[in-house]
C-alpha cells in the first residue's frame, strides 16, 4: 500500500530540482498525516487537490474549524438527547410489614423515597395494600414536578404492595413503560422458620 500511495503522488506532483523537503498530506478519509519522504516541494494535498504556502494554511485552518463546529454541535445535540432520554428507575420494595417506594437515577443514586410508614401509617396498617399506593403517589407527584415523565419500575418482596404501588405512580400521572420482579426465588435453599402456633 505505501509503494502505491508513493507511486500515485509522484504523478500529481512532478519533482523539483535542488528540493529535498519531504511530501506531505492529510488522509480525507482517516484524517491521518503522512509523509512520504521524496526529492519534491513541500505540499499539502487536501481532497485531491496540492496546496502550498498561505493557500494551504488556509485551507487547513477552515477545514479544522469546521471539525471543530461539527463536534460541538454533535456535543450539544448528545447532551439535549440525553437530557430528553434520561433513565429514571422507581424500586418498590414490598415486606409483610412494610412497602418502600424509592425513585433512583442511572447510575442508582436515590433521588426520593417514601414508605407506608413515612406517609402516616402506623402498626398493621402499613402493610396494607392501601398504604403501598398512597407512598407510590407521593413518588410519582414529584415526579411530576421534577418533570419525569416515564420510568422505569423494578419490584421485590412478597408483601401485598407491589400492584397498588403500579396503580398509585400510574394516578399520579408518570408512564410506566418497563416493570421488571427481581424478587428472589429459593429453589429448596434454606430452611424455613417453624410454622407458628395460633
Amino acid at each position: 500500500p505505501f509503494k502505491k500511495t508513493t507511486e500515485s503522488f509522484q504523478k500529481q506532483t512532478p519533482p523539483v530540482e535542488n528540493s529535498s523537503l519531504p511530501i506531505e498530506f492529510i488522509s480525507s478519509v482517516r484524517n491521518t498525516r503522512i509523509v512520504v519522504k521524496r526529492r519534491v516541494p513541500f505540499v499539502f494535498l487536501i481532497d485531491g487537490v496540492p496546496l502550498a504556502g498561505e493557500e494551504r494554511n488556509k485551507r487547513i485552518k477552515e477545514s479544522l474549524h469546521k471539525r471543530a463546529l461539527l463536534k460541538a454541535q454533535r456535543a450539544r445535540e448528545k447532551k439535549k438527547r440525553g437530557k430528553e432520554k434520561d433513565l429514571y428507575i422507581v424500586h418498590v420494595r414490598s415486606t409483610l410489614n412494610n412497602t418502600i417506594v424509592s425513585l433512583t437515577n442511572r447510575k442508582g443514586d436515590v433521588l426520593f423515597w417514601k414508605s407506608s410508614g413515612a406517609a402516616g401509617f402506623k402498626n398493621s396498617r402499613k402493610a396494607t395494600s392501601y398504604a403501598a399506593q398512597t407512598a407510590a403517589e407521593f413518588v410519582g407527584k414529584y415526579c411530576v414536578t421534577k418533570n419525569i415523565k416515564r420510568i422505569n419500575v423494578i419490584l421485590n418482596g412478597i408483601g401485598y404492595g407491589k400492584q397498588p404501588s403500579l396503580k398509585g405512580l400510574q394516578l399520579a400521572g408518570v408512564e410506566v413503560r418497563y416493570i421488571e420482579d427481581v424478587t428472589p426465588i429459593a429453589h429448596n435453599g434454606c430452611r424455613k422458620p417453624k410454622k407458628r402456633r395460633m
